[in-house]
């Protein structure tokens, strides 16, 4: 069975139901979903946490509650994702999700004319830009395919890649637009890997006048690498075009020399600022009660894992032979480690912010690799997904499959499929 197949979201039946009639009923109806969606956000947490998660996340999550508060927009397109979610619990009711497309619809077009046309409430738009990437990862799919859910999502990414680079980077250097920033930039450069296109993010100015006041958090200094790999993804695809052998080879030298660069930078980057990640193994209890600090050390070490795999799958591909400092079963292994607190129930909701990326290069590389590489860390991740908190993620993950660079996946020669292997197979 693939992994696609495995992905497949289990659809349960359940009996017609009508909204609430009375308007009475429904504004109560309203706010206790809101309020059960924030519950269930953090379900041990009263209030956004701090420490490393508030540097880590809270700008955005803590604006996304002030303007929904604030703006009707954003308050239709807020209930419309608290009501998605309600209809995916086990007392959800048929007539929450078609409520929630119209609620949706309808957030859009005011969105459209009371927060983008008038603007120029920063905030207000790029929490918009959020909260609309938030439902398409979620909900999005609807009747499309799965590659128009991904396409959605990326157009929303796009979006947002407009709204911030409309201001200049001394715009983002302190109160709530600086979290903001800070918060958006995974998915603006994850926006640009899957397009293979450089961002604006990996231009000198942008890596430090938002950071005028304030000191760079370990995230913020891989987030700098990371923003480097789309522009080396353009040169790739673009060299694919070329007829002239010489020149495909000479530019395929300096492609080469940029990703050793990176592969440079992430070892400094993981001898200066790793995170411990429990548990230690893949078989290991997870603890009883996670905090939002080891959720956050958790999305900061899987995102570390997932760029040197695929940076040395990307310089494999480039010259024919891995970076020997990078050994991809290590490197899989600790992503599949990190992965696993995505499946804990204290992850809440949230996990759906942080999970994408690391799950997403977690299948591709096993897929790349073919039937029965990566036994236990196939079985480990598809517990993950298999928990029940997946169930409304897996269509986008599926969707996403469909958008992988082909140049960052491990189509070389086969490594050992267990923990530490060094030997090549051949």
């Amino acid at each position: 069975m693939s992994c696609r197949q495995l992905l497949a979201p289990r659809r349960v039946p359940r009996q017609a139901g009508l909204a609430p009639s009375s308007p009475l009923t429904y504004e109560g109806v309203k706010a206790g979903i809101i309020g059960q969606f924030w519950d269930s956000y953090f379900p041990n947490s009263t209030v956004f946490p701090r420490g490393l998660f508030a540097f880590t996340f809270g700008g955005s999550l803590d604006a996304m509650q002030t303007h929904t508060a604030q703006s009707p927009a954003l308050a239709k397109q807020m209930l419309a994702i608290a009501l998605a979610t309600a209809n995916r619990s086990r007392t959800g009711e048929p007539w929450m999700m078609s409520e929630s497309r119209r609620l949706y619809a309808d957030a859009l077009r005011m969105a459209a004319r009371d927060i983008f046309a008038k603007g120029p409430d920063l905030e207000q738009q790029l929490v918009a830009s959020r909260l609309f990437s938030l439902y398409e990862s979620f909900f999005g799919r609807g009747q499309q395919d799965h590659e128009g859910q991904a396409r959605s999502w990326l157009l929303h990414g796009n979006g947002e890649t407009a709204i911030v680079t409309s201001n200049s980077p001394d715009t983002y250097a302190t109160g709530r637009a600086h979290r903001l920033f800070l918060a958006g930039r995974h998915q603006i450069t994850m926006t640009a890997l899957l397009q293979e296109k450089r961002t604006f993010l990996s231009e000198p100015i942008w890596k430090t006048a938002p950071w005028t006041y304030y000191p760079k958090t370990p995230r913020d200094h891989l987030l700098d690498i990371f923003a480097d790999i789309p522009s080396i993804l353009e040169g790739v695809k673009a060299m694919k075009a070329w007829e002239s052998e010489a020149k495909k080879t000479e530019y395929r030298h300096l492609l080469g020399r940029a990703v050793n660069n990176v592969i440079t930078r992430l070892l400094a980057w993981y001898e200066q600022y790793a995170f411990p990640i429990v548990p230690a193994d893949l078989v290991e209890e997870l603890p009883e009660h996670l905090s939002a600090d080891l959720l956050a050390a958790a999305h900061v070490m899987s995102l570390y894992h997932c760029l040197t795999l695929r940076c040395n799958a990307l310089c494999r591909n480039l010259g024919g032979a891995a970076d020997p400092r990078i050994d991809d079963d290590h490197e899989f292994y600790e992503l599949t480690r990190a992965s696993r607190m995505f499946g804990h129930p204290d992850a809440g909701l949230f996990r759906h912010h942080i999970a994408t990326f690391p799950l997403v290069t977690g299948l591709s590389h096993i897929m790349a690799r073919g039937e029965g590489a990566y036994a236990a860390e196939k079985a480990t991740l598809l517990s993950v997904l298999n928990s029940g908190y997946f169930e409304s993620l897996k269509d986008f993950l599926v969707s996403m499959l469909h958008f992988q660079p082909t140049s960052m996946l491990n189509l070389g020669t086969q490594r050992t499929a267990q923990k530490g292997g060094q030997s090549l197979d051949t």
